[in-house]
C-alpha cells in the first residue's frame, strides 16, 4: 500500500489527476474509496470495521458537549457526530434559506 505523507497507508490504489481538458497530467495522485465490500473483507476489514464503530462511538459522546459554556467542551462539540451531520444544513422553513423538500421534487 501506498504511504501517505503522515505515514499512514492508504487503502486505494493511486491514480492520476485529469485535467478539465479530460487528459491525465499525472500531477498528484487521485485516491479512490473502498467499496464497502471490500472495507469489510478479510481480516484487515474487521480491523477497519471496528476502528469505524470506535471512532462513532467517540463522535456520538460528544454530542452532550452542546450549549456547554466550557471551552474546552465547545472545541469538544465541534468534533461530535451530531455537529458533522448538521453541516449541510436542513430542510423546513426554519433554515436559513427556508428550503423545503417540495423545492427539490416534482
Amino acid at each position: 500500500m501506498p504511504a501517505e505523507p503522515n505515514g499512514r497507508s492508504c487503502n486505494a490504489d493511486p491514480q492520476t489527476t485529469t485535467g478539465a481538458n479530460g487528459l491525465t497530467d499525472g500531477s498528484a495522485p487521485l485516491r479512490v474509496r473502498l467499496s464497502w465490500e471490500n472495507f469489510v473483507k478479510g481480516p484487515a476489514g474487521a480491523k477497519r470495521l471496528a476502528s469505524l464503530e470506535k471512532g462513532i462511538a467517540k463522535m456520538k459522546s460528544l454530542n452532550a458537549a452542546q450549549g456547554s459554556t466550557d471551552p474546552q467542551r465547545q472545541l469538544d462539540y465541534k468534533r461530535s457526530w451530531e455537529y458533522w451531520a448538521n453541516i449541510h444544513g436542513f430542510f423546513g422553513v426554519a433554515s436559513m434559506n427556508h428550503v423545503t423538500v417540495e423545492m427539490f421534487v416534482a
